[in-house]
């Protein structure tokens, strides 16, 4: 599930980009702003709308439940909406980073 990658130049076999199991820390805590650090600004235009769709989630997961929903139902949605949300996004801002490496014909190696 959280793959290890190496993205490598096709001419410049020393131009190396990897991304490990930080990077999807990383990715699901920072999101687009990591898109932006490892591929460029192709990457960060197709990764932002989904973060901020993701940010809109987890602030009604946590902010707006909080309003209507009784403590341990409030619980459970920190528990286990949140966490999963953030793994949801680091997934997804991986595969945008390993899209925006692809397209520009870069080799990608699952470690």
């Amino acid at each position: 599930m959280f793959e290890r990658y190496c993205f490598e130049h096709p001419q410049d076999e020393t131009r190396r980009v990897n991304v490990g199991a930080v990077g999807y820390l990383v990715a699901g805590l920072a999101g687009s702003l990591y898109v932006l650090w490892k591929a460029g600004w192709a990457g960060f235009v197709a990764a932002l709308l989904p973060h901020l769709f993701m940010m809109l989630a987890l602030i009604a997961a946590t902010g707006v439940t909080s309003l209507i929903l009784p403590g341990t139902q409030q619980l459970a949605v920190l528990v286990i909406g949140v966490p999963a949300l953030l793994v949801f996004q680091s997934i997804y801002m991986v595969r945008i980073i390993s899209r925006t490496y692809t397209d520009r014909g870069w080799i990608v190696h699952s470690i």
